[in-house]
């Protein structure tokens, strides 16, 4: 009797011994974030409760990748070890993200009201930034004397948290008129004799010194195009006597560091390419730096003329592009991408604007890749360009909408959207609102492309286009390799 009670004893002992060798508890505190979602190797286990808490019991002995989630926080993660009967204890802090509205106008000084609530006047430029919007519909408008009142609705949802969003708006002058306003006309119509010479010679000698000004080493000869931040000049090199585009940056930007740090990074990285992969298709830069070399001067770029429409012109002429002259197209973009990708730069802003055709020929066209502004180069140490997401919505990857790191892969996915594109005749996500198309990447499946392609095709996109990266192509090479295998 004796021999069979310590056997059973010892029986018990080893089985408990075995129970709390698996028995472990994970714990996690967030106070302030209340029902935040918890992943394990990105497998929810559970949701934290009204109190910011949350403990799971026998989780496996292993280290395991923590993400912690809720719409209008920026996600947390990190690593948490866990070991056979020992309780983990993790407190995390999670960032409460704030939407901002811009408000982008042709006037300054204007009054800007949100629901009623006067909220500043825009600047010299017309702008004015709200922060700290919360989620619902929303009424702005803009007010200034001699201008028609803009009123504009829109709605901010939850998970447009941590986006800014932004509203342009010309202003037209008002029609009619008060009895003051006549009075003003009438004034300005008995002066316009007087000063109608006067302006006329200054428009000519500003005109001439703006056209046939001297920037530099450079001698402008008129304007090419204008961007949100600089213009672009058809220019003559002084000292290589060749033609140039000269990318100047706007003066309203002089104090702005990060303004400075784009036109920096832009020649920085354009420079590395053309010296590793001159052949490569990417605009070529020439020189970068400041005006006279000053450190108080105008950043800009001077590059390479490229001659020929945007893609994104073609595509808005509603043209049925070939196979084979979409896959070629592909696949350019695909080598000057591979060229900035073995340097470690990822483009981040692949869209139709920035792909010039500089041979249109129906299947075997011709094309440079430019405008790396908001590039970033692995070995500068510098975010993106404002802190917030850069890109086109319908042409951003879901972790730019997310506002997450990027690598090659986002560019993948955004070359996958042109590519998308070019075969169905429209992205696969639309919306008037920018936010709901990046709400779209993030979670909604790719539409079907109907037009009649090659299954083969069509996979090749939709690889692309796969939301998780690990699914997506993982290298550009990788994508190249199966472009060439349709042998156009």
């Amino acid at each position: 009797m004796k021999k069979r009670f310590i056997f059973l004893f010892v029986f018990f002992l080893f089985f408990s011994s075995l129970y709390a060798q698996r028995f472990s508890l994970v714990v996690i505190t967030s106070p302030a974030v209340p029902g935040a979602d918890v992943y394990l190797n990105n497998r929810r286990i559970g949701a934290l409760d009204r109190q910011g808490s949350g403990a799971w019991e026998n989780i496996s002995e292993g280290r395991y990748s923590l993400r912690v989630t809720k719409e209008g926080y920026r996600a947390y993660e990190s690593r948490i070890d866990i070991v056979d009967g020992v309780t983990s204890t993790k407190t995390i802090n999670m960032v409460r993200l704030v939407t901002k509205v811009l408000v982008d106008s042709n006037v300054g000084s204007a009054d800007v009201y949100l629901d009623g609530e006067f909220k500043g006047r825009t600047t010299f430029e017309g702008r004015l930034l709200i922060a700290n919007i919360a989620p619902g519909n929303h009424r702005l408008k803009i007010v200034k004397e001699g201008y028609k009142t803009f009123q504009y609705d829109f709605e901010i949802l939850e998970r447009h948290a941590g986006t800014t969003y932004t509203i342009e708006q010309n202003l037209g002058g008002e029609g009619g008129g008060s009895g003051v306003s006549l009075i003003i006309f009438i004034v300005i119509l008995v002066s316009g004799g007087v000063f109608a010479l006067v302006f006329l010679i200054i428009k000519v000698i500003g005109s001439f010194k703006t056209i046939r000004g001297r920037f530099d080493q450079y001698v402008i000869i008129d304007i090419l195009g204008k961007g949100g931040m600089s213009t672009v000049y058809r220019a003559t090199d002084l000292v290589s006597k060749t033609e140039v585009a000269l990318k100047i940056m706007d003066d309203r930007y002089l104090h702005d560091r990060d303004m400075i740090n784009k036109f920096e990074r832009e020649g920085k990285g354009l420079s590395l390419i053309n010296q590793h992969f001159p052949d490569a298709p990417v605009v070529k830069v020439f020189r970068y730096g400041r005006e006279n070399s000053s450190a108080h001067g105008r950043p800009f770029l001077a590059l390479e003329i490229l001659r020929g429409p945007s893609l994104l012109a073609l595509l808005d002429k509603n043209i049925r592009f070939s196979l084979s002259f979409a896959v070629n197209v592909i696949r350019q973009i695909s080598y000057g991408l591979m060229a900035a990708h073995s340097l470690k730069i990822y483009h981040r802003d692949v869209s139709p604007d920035n792909v010039i055709i500089t041979r249109n020929h129906s299947s075997r066209p011709q094309l440079k890749l430019f405008d790396f502004g908001v590039a970033k180069h692995e070995y500068i140490e510098v975010g993106t360009l404002d802190g917030t997401i850069s890109g086109k919505p319908p042409y951003m990857s879901p972790e730019q909408c997310r506002g997450t790191k990027v690598d090659a892969r986002s560019d993948i996915y955004s070359l996958g959207i042109i590519f998308y594109t070019m075969l169905a005749g429209h992205p696969p996500f639309v919306s008037k609102n920018p936010l709901d198309v990046m709400y779209q990447h993030e979670n909604k499946t790719v539409p079907l492309i109907q037009e009649n392609y090659h299954d083969k095709v069509k996979k090749i996109v939709y690889k692309m286009l796969e939301k998780t990266r690990s699914k997506r192509y993982q290298s550009i090479e990788e994508l190249i390799k199966d472009l060439d295998s349709f042998g156009m």
